[in-house]
């Protein structure tokens, strides 16, 4: 097997493809290499980014592996194996950063695409609430929870403290199905039509229940599913 070596205008021919926007020619490797360009702009990364990919298979499994699993490369050290970890969170906020801090969310389209962005990446369940105003504009937006891959437990007390703190109008309730099936189960119509029951005695409403599975969701409000007894 002939050995990986970088050669000259390697990094400089990468980095055209990258900037171009072509990321579907580059290889798996070759993506691995913009990445770590940013913080081993010194080091020959060919190797290790081949070692990267070899180890966890695609972007998605390297940037949520544990630090130490990353640091088993030779060649990652602490600085690099953070910037990697940190990658998805930085992506998060670069696709929230297309919405207003206060976007209007009037309809379930709307608010379907938001919350799709909440979970891109996320191996485990998870549950965000947001909280809105009369005119149906965002307020504020939390993580109530995080669980397993198949399972999360909502906290009320959380959402109600919330929702009084921020004297939100309306409020919104998202979490996603890992497992791929986008459909609500029985827990979850019985969990959703008990917080919207508590957040009534607090003049508040619960208009959407919203389940992310992938780029797809199910709209309790879209779908007309009755959330209240």
């Amino acid at each position: 097997m002939a050995e990986r070596n970088t050669h000259d205008g390697h990094r400089r021919r990468i980095m055209a493809k990258a900037l171009s926007g072509d990321f579907e020619s580059l290889e798996k490797h070759e993506l691995v290499e913009v990445l770590l360009f940013n913080v081993l702009p010194r080091v020959n990364t060919n190797e290790i980014a081949h070692d990267l990919v070899d180890k966890f298979g695609s972007l998605h499994a390297m940037c949520n592996a544990e630090i130490k699993d990353l640091m088993s490369i030779k060649g990652v050290g602490l600085k690099t194996a953070e910037f990697l970890k940190m990658l998805p969170t930085y992506v998060k906020c670069y696709e929230f950063s297309y919405y207003r801090d206060d976007e209007v969310l009037a309809n379930s389209e709307k608010a379907g695409e938001y919350c799709v962005k909440f979970f891109a990446g996320e191996d485990a369940e998870g549950v965000y609430a947001l909280f809105l105003n009369i005119n149906k504009g965002l307020i504020k937006k939390i993580k109530v929870n995080t669980g397993t891959v198949t399972a999360v437990h909502i906290d009320h007390k959380v959402i109600l403290k919330h929702a009084l703190e921020t004297n939100a109008a309306f409020v919104i309730l998202t979490h996603n199905h890992p497992s791929g099936v986008l459909m609500p189960s029985q827990n979850d119509i019985t969990v959703t039509t008990n917080i919207a029951m508590m957040l009534s005695n607090v003049q508040t409403e619960l208009i959407d229940h919203i389940i992310v599975s992938g780029n797809k969701y199910f709209s309790f409000r879209k779908e007309n599913i009755k959330i209240y007894r």
